[in-house]
């Protein structure tokens, strides 16, 4: 089972469980050996290969040790899952419907072949900011457990500020502090030298050198500027220049007067919008924007529902369109982001209230 494709990327967070319990940080790391470590299991070259999540995120790959490949690999996926499905599961007035809508979404697809963490990623996030008004400690809590994967929050400090949710953004900080000084705690300060001497640098030379397929797997402006064979700068430039007027609109967005969902929809696409470093399976953090929106959505434009179809194609579209030289990804994305914000923006009574929510499926 680990030669196979499906199992790779999974077989990373399994591996770097088992070597935790060891005591062998540097196999998790330091990403050459762990990549000799992959080498020596799949029985040749694995390409690129690490584990790119500061040492705090090993807190949601501890427990995969205790369990057998076999079984470690579906329980990560169905639990994963069901945090995302519990976090919207309030949109649905069919369970089965929305099971089948979230589990068939080729985000979710993507994701599960993979055996990645986008799950969790959304679950986290839409969880967290569904919580910011009623319940402010667990919107801290699961915004704050996010920290694993710190290029998705990067709005996040400035939009909680922006909306006046300064409680959340204490709990959410003080989270962090609790994983950082946890893993410090039972990890030593090791796993973060390797993490900033090797682990950091090695995804921006990924991110500004690296080759290959997972090229047309990043949804950035900045990638796909490379895959266009722009000078690099260009490609720092467009996303810079992006991810600030993303900030600014998800700003003015939280501060809106329309339903919770609808401000915070915008806030989860920009999230996917606005960092360098995003993958096709962090694109389950979309269709969870999506569902929220969509009851707000009602009376769309035949262009903008092209978007969201578009949208929620995207993660089956992009791979093949940005190898064949065509990186429509980031532009998919922010023309979603702005339907989202022009729905926003639209006069009051044209969207629907809390209290009368349609449902998705």
């Amino acid at each position: 089972c680990h030669a196979k494709p499906l199992c790779r990327d999974f077989l990373i967070f399994w591996r770097a469980s088992g070597d935790i319990w060891r005591g062998d940080l540097a196999a998790v790391f330091d990403p050459l050996k762990l990549s000799a470590a992959m080498d020596a299991i799949l029985g040749g070259p694995p390409g690129f290969t690490s584990f790119p999540y500061p040492p705090l995120g090993t807190w949601f790959i501890a427990p995969l040790a205790a369990l057998p490949y076999a079984v470690a690999w579906p329980a990560w996926l169905i639990v994963t899952f069901a945090a995302f499905a519990v976090s919207l599961r309030r949109f649905f007035t069919s369970t089965g419907a929305g099971l089948l809508l979230l589990a068939t979404a080729p985000a979710s697809l993507v994701n599960i072949a993979a055996g990645q963490n986008g799950f969790l990623s959304a679950a986290l996030l839409g969880g967290g900011l569904l919580a910011l008004e009623r319940r402010p400690i667990l919107a801290g809590l699961l915004i704050g457990l996010l920290s694993f994967k710190p290029q998705l929050g990067l709005l996040l400090p400035f939009v909680l500020l922006a909306g006046g949710y300064g409680r959340v953004f204490a709990v959410a900080a003080a989270t962090c502090v609790t994983l950082f000084a946890g893993s410090v705690a039972f990890l030593g300060w090791t796993p973060w030298s390797l993490y900033f001497e090797a682990g950091l640098p090695l995804q921006r030379l990924l991110l500004e050198t690296g080759l290959g397929p997972f090229m047309a797997m990043m949804p950035s402006f900045i990638m796909s500027a490379r895959i266009l064979d722009l000078p690099l700068w260009i490609g720092y430039a467009l996303q810079a220049a992006v991810a600030i007027g993303v900030l600014v609109a998800c700003c003015w967005a939280i501060r809106q007067k329309a339903p919770l969902e609808q401000r915070i929809a915008v806030v989860m696409a920009g999230a996917v919008v606005a960092p360098p470093y995003c993958f096709n399976y962090d694109l389950t953090i979309l269709v969870a924007a999506q569902i929220l929106a969509w009851p707000g959505c009602r009376s769309l434009e035949t262009t903008e529902l092209t978007v969201f179809a578009l949208a929620w194609l995207l993660p089956a579209l992009m791979v093949e369109a940005g190898i064949a030289g065509i990186p429509v990804a980031p532009v998919i994305l922010l023309a979603q982001f702005l339907v989202l914000i022009k729905r926003l923006a639209a006069p009051a009574g044209t969207g629907v209230s809390a209290d009368a929510r349609s449902a998705v499926a």
